[in-house]
């Protein structure tokens, strides 16, 4: 049997900076939250024609994120 879990976006805070996206989550029922980003336009800027390694973007992006 499925349970039916709530699913609630947290739209306060929500941040945009230079087309970054943050945003938190929360599932009621399971006590879980974290947060969602997007942080394409600053990714591409760090990237851009640095000729790193598909590996190596891989762990920057990974660490990026962290950060």
């Amino acid at each position: 049997m499925m349970r039916c879990i709530k699913f609630i976006l947290m739209l306060k805070p929500f941040k945009i900076t230079l087309m970054n996206i943050i945003r938190r989550f929360l599932f009621k029922d399971l006590d879980i939250r974290g947060q969602h980003l997007s942080i394409n336009h600053t990714w591409q800027a760090m990237i851009n024609d640095r000729g790193y390694s598909k590996q190596v973007r891989q762990l920057f992006g990974e660490l990026s994120a962290l950060a």
